[in-house]
């Protein structure tokens, strides 16, 4: 019914810890990583449980790439600095850090477990 409102949640990632590393919500700008790295972008530490390190301009297609790879197992951390200038005190860097798998959210699984879970009540 809302096909808009659909494609944003088919396009929003999420890390194990449920913070947004991508989306394309148009109301949500600057929240996470950029889809694509450029000159521009902030430099982005990939960090594999291992203690592999890589550095670049990363974007979230690089990311998910890399996850989907086999270059960024599970648990390893992505980290960012990015301008936080709507917070009181003016602008400052802030740490992002996103911790892998990556996964998107399915609303209909999440109905789909909570009928299902209410049906054995």
């Amino acid at each position: 019914q809302f096909p808009v409102m659909q494609g944003y949640e088919r396009d929003t990632w999420y890390d194990i810890s449920g913070k947004t590393i991508f989306t394309n919500s148009k109301g949500l700008v600057g929240v996470g990583l950029p889809r694509k790295g450029g000159r521009a972008s902030s430099d982005v530490e990939c960090t594999t449980p291992d203690g592999i390190t890589k550095v670049g301009k990363f974007g979230w297609e690089d990311i998910y790439l890399m996850a989907k790879g086999g270059e960024l197992p599970d648990g390893s951390k992505v980290k960012t600095l990015k301008l936080d200038d709507v917070s009181p005190g003016g602008p400052k860097q802030v740490l992002l850090e996103y911790k892998s798998p990556f996964a998107v959210a399915s609303r209909d699984e999440d109905y789909r477990m909570a009928w299902e879970f209410f049906e054995k009540q």
